[in-house]
């Protein structure tokens, strides 16, 4: 229904009192009773009009008197607004018109249908308020139209002001209910549109949903708020990483080697979907692959393999990847893994488990240009594929692991022969494939059948059996890793536990910022949210959304300080979640240390000026060679550059340390910014 044109002034009158911030119902609210008063004073005075020219002697004045302050009733809300007061005053003066007429002007011609007005009332009441809110005015209505019954009537009323009044009254409801309608029409279009725009975008939220997440899980996850995460008996993971990408890049713009990385990424990316594995992660350089989450999982571990050989043809392409020659190290492990969601804002899908450790480890200990895979996935696919021969790694934490280098797909795939009885000797020979990793190749020549005990004692005279060697080795493998490199190993933890200790404080801020909308140590509510939590009263302005304070602070009341406190009570890190300021508590034993016995801390200040971040972590205490091994691993490997920078140790702020200034040997304090 067409909306009713009027002309600009007549549109002020009708918004009124309408103000920005009031919602669609409200808007119309106001601007129907403004409609109605206005309507209401027009038939007033065509029906005064009337009268005036049928009885010259009609008193006018007193039937002025309601509509007129009905009209100033209007003009006093545009300027104060209070829409409860105005519609309280406008809807009882529509009540009160027919009485109050009546007894202004006496019994006159007109007059008998006066109580018909007082329907204005609680129609008005219902088009611009509360349908429980009219009952009354109704009622009021019903009882005014009684108390105009009892007083005096003109005699002879005729028939055509009775019509009068209806029409008027009728006239008035009915351009209101028009205009309501128009309006209603046009707010269930909007409404409409943006049901539209919500599906659209409800449709593409669930297409970014099943680009992080398989389809089963995503559809878990929107009819379950719980943990949600399952065992696998079997699965296959595969490792890839790019070897000596870090040095190759390192000559290259930032935006050339996303571009590169993206191209290589999304190339294994197709890969994966026409193999039909399960999921694609990238780490860094490097990437994750696993088979039969979601899938049967025998046909998986043929797909996993031949992935594998497709994804170093893909690094062969020269054109592909910029004219660089590109390797990979892979490695690929089968068994059970647990797979599940983790995070609340942030989640991501993904797997643990010892089949996962090891797929890793056959990665990182591998050669490059070389497929390693574990026994269980040999055993898969050794009818379909072909391998070089078996050999024993030693690998960290699991001791010598017999690994399969994958070589290539068989021409005719045949199932594995049983070996005879008797037939198998082995023969093995010591490698070193990596600073840590010592393998054994092992061959097999066929033997025959001894014939008798004295044959077989000579036989193993003449050589020495697997076992016997593989403890040899074993022997010699602890000795040369205990003497040689005992150190290393322990200088190499300690860098991971540094690097892990930049990602998990980093990742308590962003959590804790996550949960509850404000930063640790600077939450101005933190009373309020966590049990025991203290306020930071010094080190800078609570509230303010940043971090203030010296990293190294080890003032109790200070932000950096009570950072730590926030996070712990927050069951986001472990440690003490007592005030830093209680009795009995030493803060710097309080506070968090690194592996290296140097101080760990957040500042939301700069440490080193013209630096840009919204926080930065600091560690102390650390030697030249940790601070150049956590800038390779994290940055660009420059200590004055990107977001690993280095400082004099102890420092709270100053100058980054000059690439020629770093030395081995040296003290630095590491900040990274986040």
């Amino acid at each position: 229904m067409p909306a009713i044109k009027a002309p600009p002034f007549l549109q002020r009158l009708l918004r009124a009192g309408v103000q920005a911030q009031d919602d669609e119902e409200l808007r119309l609210g106001k601007t129907l009773l403004n409609l109605g008063s206005l309507l209401f004073a027009l038939a007033a005075l065509a029906w005064l009009g009337v009268c005036k020219a049928v009885d010259a002697g009609f008193p006018v004045l007193p039937a002025l008197a309601v509509p007129t302050l009905v009209l100033a009733n209007l003009v006093l809300f545009a300027g104060h607004r209070w829409f409860a007061l105005y519609r309280f005053i406008q809807l009882g003066l529509l009540l009160a018109f027919p009485v109050a007429t009546q007894l202004g002007i006496g019994a006159r011609p007109g007059t008998s249908g006066l109580a018909l007005w007082g329907l204005l009332a609680p129609a008005a009441a219902l088009l611009c308020g509360r349908v429980a809110g009219s009952g009354r005015w109704f009622v009021g209505f019903l009882l005014g139209t009684a108390l105009s019954a009892s007083l005096p009537r003109p005699d002879g009323e005729a028939g055509a002001f009775i019509a009068l009044h209806v029409a008027l009254v009728s006239s008035v409801l009915y351009l209101q209910l028009r205009h309501a309608q128009s309006r209603r029409g046009r707010t269930r279009e909007k409404l409409a549109d943006a049901h539209h725009q919500l599906r659209l975008e409800k449709e593409r939220s669930e297409r970014l949903l099943l680009n992080i997440l398989p389809a089963p899980i995503a559809a878990r996850l929107k009819d379950n708020s719980g943990t949600l995460a399952d065992g696998h008996p079997e699965v296959v993971v595969m490792f890839a990483d790019i070897v000596d990408y870090t040095r190759i890049a390192s000559g290259m713009a930032p935006v050339k080697v996303f571009e590169m990385l993206n191209r290589i990424f999304c190339r294994f990316d197709e890969v994966c979907g026409k193999r039909g594995v399960d999921r694609f992660k990238s780490i860094g350089d490097g990437c994750r692959v696993s088979g039969g989450v979601h899938a049967h999982p025998h046909g998986a571990h043929a797909a996993m393999a031949a992935l594998a050989l497709d994804m170093q043809a893909a690094l062969r392409d020269h054109s592909f990847t910029d004219g660089l020659s590109l390797e990979l190290r892979i490695g690929i492990a089968s068994g059970p893994v647990v797979a599940g969601v983790v995070g609340r804002g942030r989640f991501i899908y993904d797997l643990w488990g010892d089949t996962v450790n090891l797929a890793h480890r056959l990665c990182t200990e591998g050669e490059p240009g070389v497929i390693q895979c574990d026994g269980r996935t040999f055993e898969r696919v050794r009818g379909a594929f072909v391998f070089a021969k078996p050999m024993l790694l030693m690998l960290k934490g699991k001791g010598y692991v017999p690994v399969y280098r994958l070589r290539s797909p068989r021409i005719l795939a045949t199932p594995p022969l049983p070996r005879p009885p008797g037939t198998g000797r082995l023969k093995a020979h010591l490698h070193r494939t990596s600073p840590s990793a010592y393998s054994i190749d092992i061959d097999d020549i066929r033997r025959m059948p001894l014939t008798s005990e004295g044959d077989s004692m000579n036989k193993r005279q003449q050589g020495f059996t697997l076992v016997e060697i593989a403890v040899v080795m074993v022997i010699i493998g602890l000795l040369l890793g205990g003497v040689l490199k005992g150190q290393e190993l322990i200088n190499s933890a300690k860098v991971k536990s540094i690097i892990s200790d930049f990602r998990n404080t980093s990742t308590h801020v962003f959590a804790y910022q996550d949960r509850f909308r404000a930063m640790p140590g600077d939450d101005p509510g933190v009373a309020n949210r966590l049990a025991g939590a203290v306020r930071a009263s010094t080190g800078g302005s609570s509230g303010n959304g940043r971090i203030d304070g010296a990293w190294n602070s080890t003032t109790a009341t200070d932000e950096t300080v009570l950072l730590w406190q926030h996070v712990r009570l927050a069951n986001l890190a472990t440690g003490d979640g007592r005030s830093p300021g209680s009795d009995g508590i030493v803060i710097t034993d309080w506070l968090p240390r690194n592996a290296a016995g140097g101080r760990l801390g957040v500042t939301g200040t700069t440490p080193i000026a013209g630096w840009s971040g919204t926080f930065f972590i600091c560690q102390d205490n650390l030697s030249g060679s940790f601070a150049r091994q956590i800038d390779i691993a994290m940055d660009d490997g420059l200590p004055a550059s990107g977001t690993i920078r280095l400082l004099a140790s102890g420092a709270s702020s100053g100058t980054a340390i000059a690439p020629a200034d770093l030395i081995d040997a040296g003290v630095y304090t590491v900040c990274a910014a986040y």
